[in-house]
């Protein structure tokens, strides 16, 4: 005989019923097994006070149940993805007003961002610091950021697009030059103004009559499998009237993001299918299990007045796109997404006017349908170390107050197969990024509701 023993306050809530519930499940058990063989088992009498419950089951009934159990449908099912958060690190002070620029080289432990300043880590996100060798040998503020930063196929340097320029209607945008950014011997960041043909920045081929705005700030790029790129640039149509925004897709042959060529319209404000009164603007690019490209947009995050969630367009090859459809429970400003494995992982927030969350929503099946949401400010709250600053509830949930709590601004950087960091900021100036696992085993974070614990 084999005994199994349970013990009868494990995962159970209500104190009093403990026992009871331990003893009833006990019971159940039998019950079933004894259904499946036909044999009677019994649950064996507790000793006054104990919280153990003894079952009883031939072992030769053990093992045809390991063999019922082991070829039963879904047995071997993997368990579905889930995350699992870590307590967070702060950024540099004051450099937390804008976290969406941060960009990870191919190592997953270097990292540099921009936002009001430089701020760059060599240990995946654990640590983070100014880099003092940015901003001099004369490379002029305005070109060094990494706002819209190609990493090269090699993962070890990346470069900006420069000072973009054009005039009127314009067909073409070029800059002159281009900052590289590299890491040295030593691990730490140089930038270096390039400017020769080779560095200088072309986006050609905009149909007429052509754009009066082009924005790579909020905009996206994305390595094909074969190498080429693929970049969703926000533009205002020369032909759209007012500000709206309509984001354009460009590709690059030349493998390292210098020459683009017009390549499709991902979504346009004039299009009567899509909603904005801002205008399809902030976007971000994956790749889909199915080798499908994605665009998640931002369509109205509460600057127009209205808010909407976040919509998608699909394509198989950059140039042609599907109608933009709402994403269900996902939006509203500055969408970033990120590849784990299999999965995929969108960050953001500012859902509607009276909850300013960020969030980091889980799309385990990689197929860009079904997003399951995760409170940044529940799990920052719940993991920060003691002596940090917390969100506030009022300003987080439930209020329209004004400054945001969060800008709900981040970016997500990979540090291995399935783990990444997530950066994003509150009270205007402090940031902080959090580490991310993708695991499969359990164990992982739940989907906490928009509340502060």
């Amino acid at each position: 005989m084999i005994f199994f023993k349970t013990n009868a306050g494990t995962r159970v809530s209500a104190r009093s019923s403990s026992r009871q519930r331990a003893s009833r499940a006990a019971e159940f058990c039998a019950a079933g097994l004894a259904s499946l063989f036909g044999r009677v088992l019994r649950c064996a009498p507790r000793a006054e006070g104990s919280d153990m419950v003894l079952l009883r089951i031939d072992t030769c009934m053990l093992s045809t149940l390991a063999f019922f159990w082991s070829t039963s449908p879904g047995a071997r099912a993997a368990p579905a993805p889930s995350l699992r958060f870590s307590a967070p690190s702060p950024l540099p002070p004051d450099k937390g007003a804008f976290v969406d620029s941060v960009l990870g080289f191919g190592d997953d432990k270097h990292a540099l961002g921009f936002g009001s300043g430089f701020f760059a880590t060599k240990d995946g996100g654990a640590t983070w610091a100014i880099p003092s060798a940015l901003g001099q040998a004369g490379v002029a503020l305005w070109q060094n950021d990494t706002t819209f930063a190609v990493l090269s196929k090699d993962g070890k340097t990346a470069h900006n697009m420069g000072d973009l320029q054009f005039v009127g209607n314009a067909t073409s945008v070029a800059s002159n030059a281009s900052t590289l950014f590299t890491v040295d011997s030593e691990g730490n960041f140089e930038a270096r103004l390039v400017a020769t043909a080779n560095s200088s920045v072309r986006f050609d081929g905009i149909p007429s009559p052509g754009i009066k705005g082009f924005r790579t700030g909020g905009a996206d790029w994305l390595r094909l499998p074969d190498g080429s790129l693929v970049a969703s640039i926000i533009v205002q149509w020369a032909n759209t009237s007012g500000e709206q925004a309509s984001i354009a897709s460009f590709r690059s042959e030349d493998g390292d993001g210098y020459q683009w060529i017009f390549a499709g319209s991902i979504a346009r404000a004039d299009d009567p299918r899509v909603a904005s009164n801002e205008g399809p603007n902030e976007n971000s690019l994956a790749l889909l299990n199915n080798g499908s490209l994605m665009c998640i947009m931002r369509l109205d995050a509460g600057d127009a007045g209205r808010y909407h969630r976040y919509a998608s367009s699909l394509s198989s090859d950059g140039h042609s796109w599907s109608v933009a459809k709402m994403l269900n429970g996902v939006g509203a400003a500055r969408p970033r997404l990120l590849r784990l494995g299999s999965s995929l992982l969108l960050s953001g927030g500012r859902t509607w006017k009276k909850n300013r969350d960020t969030l980091v929503w889980l799309n385990a099946a990689g197929d860009g349908v079904e997003w399951l949401p995760h409170s940044i400010s529940y799990w920052h709250n719940t993991l920060a170390p003691n002596g940090t600053k917390r969100f506030d509830p009022l300003g987080t949930n439930g209020s329209d107050h004004w400054p945001r709590e969060s800008n709900s601004y981040t970016s997500l950087v990979a540090t291995g197969p399935s783990s990444a960091f997530v950066t994003y900021n509150f009270a205007g100036v402090y940031g902080f990024s959090m580490p991310i696992e993708l695991v499969t085993t359990g164990g992982g974070g739940s989907n906490k509701a928009l509340r502060q614990s």
